[in-house]
């Protein structure tokens, strides 16, 4: 199975990121400079796959 790209909305991004670095192994990455917070997640590949 691969996911190729998710988009989840959290009211705490921060500890979206956390969980999800923890519990599936992916890293915070680089991610454009857009006018709102958010991270993008990657996975072992360098693809990034979550954004929060």
């Amino acid at each position: 199975m691969q996911l190729n790209h998710a988009l989840l909305l959290a009211t705490n991004i921060q500890h979206m990121a956390q969980f999800l670095e923890s519990s599936l192994g992916l890293k915070k990455g680089p991610r454009p400079a857009f006018g709102f917070d958010g991270v993008w997640l990657y996975d072992d590949l360098d693809t990034p796959c979550i954004h929060i």
